[in-house]
């Protein structure tokens, strides 16, 4: 016989769930995981935009590789072993005598470069002797040849202080944000020091002599 006194079973939270609070909550889920596919979407697309920005800086230029600059400011280079084909056109049209330019920037300090300058730059013809070289693009893995270990290990440079031009620091800040640097094989080949690094103004100066340069 069946025990009226006897009290049902507690059922315990969660064991019957409401069906609207459960269409609820997928909906909900849902709507998160949407969120975040859009969210990463938009972080990629911000971080290829960004590449595409710092390639535009300087619009249609030749960008040099460290193996070509490398290549170039050699001893006893005669350039056949430049891998870019534009630059190694360039470069072989030249006399001896003839100076080739390498401006140098940081992609990661574009907003503080001159905007004058980055104008000049633009406007100068590009079967001119100058190249471009973005530092922040060095490779970060162990052992991978740079242009930072290139610059400073190059005799010539160190000799320019090429370190002081990297390494120095005004405000907290890098002091020199860009510079450029003249290679002249004729001096190579004397045993003298081909390189000539140049800043701020007299950069300019010698950008603005390059544009009118007739070829």
């Amino acid at each position: 016989m069946a025990d009226i006194n006897a009290k049902a079973p507690k059922k315990r939270s969660g064991d019957d769930i409401n069906p609207v609070l459960a269409s609820i909550i997928k909906i909900s889920a849902l709507v998160v995981i949407a969120a975040l596919v859009v969210l990463t979407t938009f972080i990629i697309v911000e971080v290829i935009n960004r590449k595409k920005e710092v390639k535009e800086i300087f619009e249609d230029k030749h960008y040099i590789t460290v193996g070509d600059f490398s290549t170039i400011v050699s001893e006893n280079s005669d350039y056949v072993d430049i891998s870019d084909e534009e630059i190694r056109s360039i470069v072989m049209d030249l006399n001896d005598n003839d100076e080739i330019y390498f401006y140098f920037y940081y992609s990661s300090l574009e907003k503080k470069l001159d905007k004058e300058l980055i104008k000049l730059i633009n406007e100068i013809e590009l079967d001119k002797p100058l190249f471009i070289v973005d530092l922040d693009s060095d490779s970060t893995e162990e052992g991978a040849v740079t242009f930072n270990n290139t610059l400073r290990n190059n005799k010539h440079l160190r000799e320019r202080d090429i370190a002081n031009i990297l390494d120095l620091t005004q405000n907290k800040e890098k002091k020199y944000q860009s510079f450029l640097i003249k290679f002249n094989k004729e001096e190579l080949d004397a045993t003298r020091n081909p390189f000539v690094i140049q800043t701020n103004d007299k950069m300019v100066t010698d950008l603005e002599n390059l544009k009118k340069l007739e070829n």
